[in-house]
């Protein structure tokens, strides 16, 4: 079943004559154009604003992040030495966890992340038993 609405037959039916209800149908069409045009307006720039936040992460954020790494792993070398390959493979391992958790498993999604081909993710998941 199907319903048919006539706005013109419902404002004369209000007491408007025909071309008060046709003149009233314009300005509501009108209206709801322009409200339309406002709301694809407004998802444009919600689209632009994304795209700039992913530009900031893609650009500033990575230096950011580099500055603040190397502060955190400001670490002294004991006299008895350090076991870098240890030490880095650690840092490897959780970076390939947090990137593969942000990527909900995606290997493509979380190679980009890391900026490595997926190959070289696979084989490092491999190398870590991930």
């Amino acid at each position: 079943m199907s319903v048919v609405f006539d706005p013109i037959q419902t404002l004369k039916s209000a007491g408007l004559t025909e071309k008060q209800a046709v003149a009233q149908v314009q300005v509501i069409t009108q209206l709801l154009d322009e409200r339309i045009t406002v709301n694809r307006y407004l998802r444009g720039l919600e689209a632009k604003i994304e795209e700039l936040k992913t530009e900031i992460i893609k650009r500033i954020l990575p230096s950011v992040i580099y500055d603040e790494v190397s502060q955190v792993i400001d670490i002294e070398i004991p006299s008895g030495g350090i076991d870098l390959n240890k030490l880095l493979n650690g840092l490897e391992k959780n970076l390939l966890l947090k990137a593969l958790e942000r990527s909900e498993g995606s290997t493509a999604k979380a190679a980009r992340l890391l900026k490595i081909t997926i190959d070289s993710l696979k084989y490092r998941m491999t190398k870590y038993k991930i």
